[in-house]
């Protein structure tokens, strides 16, 4: 699968490489977003950040699997979800995000 070692360039020491791959990985668009949901629970943190600035940039096709990855046991997956939901600028992913907060009271 081709979109492995994309996720995995996202770290490159090159920023200019770690752009570029996060700008060709929003355009592939649907085939991406579940190997991303599973880099949000990256322990690098960069990769996991990264993983979800693109999720925000694929946008609307990655709500809902954002949206069940906002149920998923390992924290840092949550908290990265809640991040790439909150770059998406949609009334539905703000309504999860909304969501989530009165659940965890």
């Amino acid at each position: 699968d081709a979109i492995d070692p994309l996720i995995q360039n996202l770290i490159n020491k090159n920023p200019k490489v770690s752009f570029e791959v996060l700008v060709v990985l929003s355009q592939i668009g649907e085939p991406a977003i579940e190997p991303l949901i599973l880099a949000l629970g990256s322990k690098n943190k960069d990769l996991s950040q990264k993983a979800a600035i693109t999720l925000g940039q694929i946008g609307k096709p990655a709500i809902e699997p954002l949206r069940n990855a906002l149920k998923n046991q390992n924290p840092d997956i949550v908290n990265s979800a809640k991040q790439a939901l909150g770059y998406i600028e949609n009334e539905q992913a703000l309504k999860y995000l909304i969501e989530n907060l009165k659940t965890k009271k």
